[in-house]
C-alpha cells in the first residue's frame, strides 16, 4: 500500500514524520475499521427457497411413486384377470370385496359395485351402471377403467 501526501501528492516513505517533498508535517489519526463479519451461509430468504423448493420435489417424488404403485397394481389386477384367477364371482368377490347386490340379468349374475357392474358370462366382463330404461345391464367399459373405480387389492 503506497502513501501519499496530501498537499503535493508525493509518495511518502514509511515511518516518515514529514513530506520529503513539501514539508508538511505528518499528523496520524485514528479511524475506526469495522470489524469483519462473518456472513451467514445463507440468507433467510435462500433458506426459504431451498426449503420450498425442496417440499416441491418431495411432492413431485411423491405423486411419481403413488402413480407408479397405482400402475403397478392395475397392471397385477389384470394379469390375474387374463390367467382367469379373478373369472370367477368368488375369486373376483376375494380381491375387490362383496359387491352392494347381486341380481341375475339376461346376461347372467350382475356383482353390483355401485358405478361398476361385473358379469361372469364364459369371461368377466365389466359394465357402468346406467340409469336408462333401455340399458338394464348397463353399458360395456374397458377393464382400466373399471378397475380404477373398484377397490381391488392383487
Amino acid at each position: 500500500m503506497t502513501l501519499i501526501c496530501s498537499a503535493c501528492g508525493a509518495g511518502l516513505t514509511p515511518g516518515a514524520l514529514k513530506c520529503s517533498n513539501c514539508g508538511l508535517p505528518l499528523v496520524a489519526s485514528a479511524i475506526a475499521v469495522p470489524t469483519p463479519q462473518k456472513q451467514p451461509f445463507l440468507s433467510g430468504l435462500q433458506w426459504a427457497l431451498l426449503l420450498g423448493g425442496g417440499f416441491v420435489i418431495f411432492l413431485y417424488a411423491m405423486a411419481h411413486i403413488s402413480a407408479k404403485q397405482d400402475r403397478d397394481t392395475r397392471a397385477q389386477l389384470i394379469s390375474e384377470l387374463q390367467s382367469g384367477e379373478l373369472s370367477t364371482p368368488a375369486g373376483f368377490q376375494s380381491h375387490c370385496g362383496a359387491p352392494k347386490s347381486v341380481f341375475k340379468s339376461k346376461i347372467g349374475d350382475l356383482l353390483d359395485y355401485g358405478n361398476v357392474m361385473v358379469s361372469f358370462t364364459p369371461t368377466v366382463n365389466f359394465r357402468r351402471h346406467v340409469d336408462a330404461a333401455g340399458l338394464p345391464e348397463g353399458m360395456a367399459i374397458g377393464e382400466n377403467w373399471a378397475f380404477d373405480q373398484l377397490n381391488c387389492k392383487p
